[in-house]
């Protein structure tokens, strides 16, 4: 069964709002990574995995199952 385009739109609002939400208020729980600072040896690369990580956690958290809700 395809979404329809209600479904879509609800999604993508959803979404775009969830995104503004986590860049607006994103705080990095600690600079202290000895580990990755040494395996990657950039800095803004480890703040950048720092971010992926904090986005993928919301995603398991809270937007998987609300998108499953406009789903169903």
């Amino acid at each position: 069964m395809a979404l329809t385009k209600r479904q879509k739109e609800k999604i993508k609002n959803f979404l775009k709002e969830k995104f503004e939400e986590k860049l607006a208020r994103y705080k990095r729980e600690t600079t202290y990574m000895p580990f990755l600072v040494r395996l990657i040896q950039d800095t803004e690369k480890v703040a950048a995995y720092s971010f992926i990580q904090s986005v993928a956690t919301t995603l398991g958290m809270s937007i998987y199952e609300e998108v499953s809700r406009i789903i169903v």
